[in-house]
């Protein structure tokens, strides 16, 4: 929305006070998408943290991870970890990258929502209307064609997991994030990294034997 790109054009130029007044124009006037519309919690919080309001922008952390199976949580959970991952603040990062869900368990909960819906087609008709019915539908499968699209983010949390551990000092923590990233994701493009991870840890922890037969 027009309102959401001048935010984070002001805030691309430090602009924060702007910005916000941006975010909460929109919010102010869409405030039934507020909670749902997690470009807008993500830019905010991205705001807070460079006014060092942490407070605060932990309030909005905890609303993302509250909604971490919405369909639309998982780009803005993964990109508030990541810019987590260039400040160096790997716990936080960790928070974040642990609660991005598979792209299965999302779909799953789209399904679901659909077939709630179906289910109960004859009473919210009546109450809302058929144009109202549809487009609640309509809407749930355009998130689903949204997630098919955008990718299963999830083996890339788990290996950027992994390297935050890792650069925690939490050498064994690291390893069992790699091994199952391994596992659930053998033919990803990050799993020969994960090995290789496994093997690093292993190394680290002076385990040069079981290293060696990685």
């Amino acid at each position: 929305m027009a309102v959401l790109g001048a935010a984070w054009t002001h805030t691309s130029m430090s602009n924060f006070p702007a910005a916000k007044a941006q975010i909460f124009k929109y919010r102010d006037s869409y405030p039934d998408e507020w909670a749902n519309n997690f470009d807008a919690l993500s830019l905010y919080r991205k705001i807070l943290i460079q006014e060092k309001d942490y407070d605060q922008a932990q309030e909005i952390e905890d609303q993302l991870v509250l909604q971490r199976n919405h369909p639309r949580a998982a780009p803005a959970l993964f990109l508030a970890a990541e810019s987590e991952w260039e400040q160096k603040e790997y716990a936080r990062a960790v928070r974040f990258y642990k609660q991005v869900q598979p792209s299965a368990a999302l779909l799953a909960n789209i399904e679901q929502q659909i077939a709630a819906y179906t289910a109960n087609a004859g009473a919210l008709k009546a109450q809302y209307g058929d144009s109202w019915f549809r487009a609640k539908i309509d809407a749930l499968r355009r998130m689903a064609d949204q997630v098919n699209s955008q990718g299963d983010l999830r083996p890339s949390a788990l290996f950027r997991m992994g390297d935050c551990l890792k650069n925690m000092g939490r050498y064994e923590e690291a390893e069992v994030v790699y091994r199952h990233m391994m596992e659930r994701y053998p033919e990803h493009g990050l799993t020969e990294k994960a090995h290789l991870g496994v093997i690093d840890m292993l190394m680290k922890r002076g385990k040069t034997t079981e290293a060696s037969a990685e």
